[in-house]
Parts: structure tokens; sequence; C-alpha cells
């Protein structure tokens, strides 16, 4: 599959009702395999399984590799790379029954998707999450309107964080990010190559990526099943 230098792919995953079998299973490393019997319930351990393969069978699609034998180095925060000589970057998320994968030709990425879950909302998770000046600009919304609101900049900034390397050991309260308009943009001088951008969503979810560039032309897609690709035994 090609990506060209001003494209970023998306790739959606519905996990609803998928389980892993001994094919998917096969396809993962033996750290993966490891990192998969250290869950506690057996569904968490499903789900690792599902997101990492399908992540390696996208990911053999853009640079001819068998999934299988496609190999990660992590950096100092645990943001995985490519150890194959390319250019290709990409990053992951999951929450619920939805997972979604980035892919960028040559510039770092980060992606963030999250369950708008009003149920664990509090104004706790602002304090933590957001700026002085954001939390200032809730206060005058609706409840509804507040948690749509928070969950938008906490994806924008998951995102933002992921796509550097360094996640949550950079405080989110330190990054401002202004949602008030169609195009969430990042106050930040010193993240000024960066772009934002928060994508169409399956009900009930927030999502955002953001890129180590100028402004992209994103493309949407749905991974359907992984037997279409032979599981990437090339």
């Amino acid at each position: 599959m090609k990506i060209t230098s001003d494209e970023v792919h998306i790739w959606f995953y519905n996990l609803k009702d998928k389980t892993n079998n001994n094919i998917l299973a096969g396809l993962l490393s033996q750290d993966e395999h490891d990192r998969s019997c250290r869950f506690a319930f057996p569904y968490l351990k499903n789900r690792f399984v599902l997101v990492r393969a399908t992540l390696r069978l996208i990911l053999s699609q853009y640079i001819q590799e068998s999934a299988n034998k496609i190999r990660f180095f992590y950096g100092k925060y645990g943001k995985p790379h490519l150890y194959q000589e390319n250019e290709i970057k990409f990053n992951l998320s999951h929450s619920g029954d939805c997972a979604v994968f980035a892919i960028s030709f040559k510039d770092e990425i980060g992606i963030d998707l999250e369950e708008v879950r009003k149920d664990i909302y509090s104004l706790d998770m602002e304090t933590i999450c957001l700026s002085k000046e954001e939390q200032e600009c809730l206060v005058s919304l609706s409840f509804e309107e507040r948690v749509q609101s928070f969950y938008t900049l906490w994806v924008c900034k998951e995102a933002l964080l992921k796509g550097l390397g360094c996640g949550l050991a950079y405080p989110m309260h330190e990054i401002e990010i202004d949602i008030s308009n169609a195009f969430p943009k990042i106050k930040s001088d010193t993240l000024k190559d960066w772009t934002l951008y928060a994508f169409p969503s399956p009900h009930n979810f927030k999502g955002a990526f953001a890129v180590r560039s100028e402004q992209k032309k994103f493309v949407f897609r749905e991974w359907q099943d992984f037997a279409d690709t032979k599981c990437g035994m090339i």
C-alpha cells in the first residue's frame, strides 16, 4: 500500500465481538506474548492480541514485510518504532470497542481515541489535564458541553504527547490547546512544528492525531478482516 508525504492514513477497527485465535497470536513476538500474559483478565489479553496483530497486519501492507517478521523497538517512554529500514511512522490507540491506527510517511505522529465516559468525569480530571485558562473556558458550559470539550482537549493533548514520545511524563496541564474553532490549535510556540487534527469518531468517542509537519490530507480506512491479508505471511 502506498502513502505519500502529504497524507496520513487513519485505520478504524471495530473490536466488538472479535476474538483472537492461534493464527493471530502467532503473529506476535515473544515480548508481546509475554506482555499479553500479564493481563489479569482474559478480555484484556484478547484485546491486546487483537490490536497488536492488527497493527502488524496493517504495517505489513506498507513495508512489504511479513506481519510476523516485523520488529519493534521502543522509546524511553514506550513509543513503538519500526526496526525495519523505511520511512513509515505509526501510532495506535484503543478504547472501549474501538481501535485506531495512524500511518505517516517520514513525519512523527501520535493518535488518541477515548470513549466519552460521563460516569468517570470529574473536576479533578480537569485540574490534572487542563491549564487554568482551559478550565476557565469550560466554566460557563452546560455539563454535556463541558464533558465533550474536556474529552476533545484530552485526546488532542494525549495525541501530541504520544507523537512526541514522552507520554504522561510531560504534564498535560502545561500544554494549551485552542478548540474554539473547527481545527484544534496548539498555543505553545515550542510545539509550533506540530499540527493537530480532531477526526470523526464513532458515537460517544473522541479522537485526534498530531503530526510533526504542516497541513496534511487524511484518508480514513476501516479494517475489516485479517483473513483478507492471508495473515500477512508474505
